[in-house]
């Protein structure tokens, strides 16, 4: 019988309808997220960083879902990631999560995926920027803002695919503060695929054992 961080019994995530009608917890001052509150937000980033504060192991649990709804989140995205490099890159992490391709192919495909973000990064030849450019103006949101701030965006785009994509391969998982932290990030996505067991379960565990 495993005893959360939380200071309560749970070892699986709770349906929805054993939830709704639990009331907020406190550990020491801290009240912690309750059913509603994960329901309503709209800052993945905020979701995350609740997650990791409030229920670290179960969130080191939660692995291979974020894996998922990191490339997910990615596709959500793919106007500012164009490059076959980095689409093919996401591509393969849908399939190194199914079991289709082994580390080594992931490895290949981010080889080429990083080398399409570097080349935003480290353009400064002329024919570098113009490549570029006729990204941006394929993009229409990219086309009203400046040069600058579009390179930006497609840098940011690019970087958070090509993270997003070997997830499972860093080393501080699972916080990655630069892929968890993302404006990139999607809650309703989050909510899809990390399902928490979620402030006041732990009457509605015990009830569930005893039944």
């Amino acid at each position: 019988m495993a005893t959360s961080v939380l200071g309560w019994e749970a070892d699986l995530p709770l349906p929805a309808n054993k939830l709704k009608d639990a009331k907020p917890q406190r550990v020491g001052y801290h009240v912690l997220m309750t059913h509603e509150e994960w329901a309503s937000y709209t800052d993945a980033a905020t979701m995350f960083a609740k997650l990791h504060t409030e229920q670290p192991r179960f969130l080191r649990t939660q692995v291979r879902e974020i894996h998922g709804f990191l490339v997910a989140c990615s596709w959500k995205h793919q106007h500012l990631i164009p490059q076959e490099g980095l689409r093919n890159g996401l591509r393969g992490a849908e399939d190194w999560i199914a079991g289709r391709i082994d580390d080594a192919e992931l490895n290949r495909l981010n080889y080429y995926a990083e080398a399409d973000a570097f080349r935003i990064d480290y353009a400064n030849s002329p024919e570098e920027i113009s490549s570029i450019k006729s990204i941006i103006d394929e993009i229409s949101e990219l086309r009203e803002i400046s040069f600058e701030m579009a390179r930006k965006q497609l840098l940011d785009a690019a970087y958070f695919a090509e993270g997003s994509m070997i997830y499972p391969f860093f080393d501080s998982l699972p916080w990655v503060d630069h892929l968890l932290t993302s404006p990139f990030l999607c809650a309703d996505l989050l909510r899809a695929f990390v399902i928490p067991t979620l402030d006041g379960s732990r009457s509605a565990a015990s009830r569930l054992r005893t039944s």
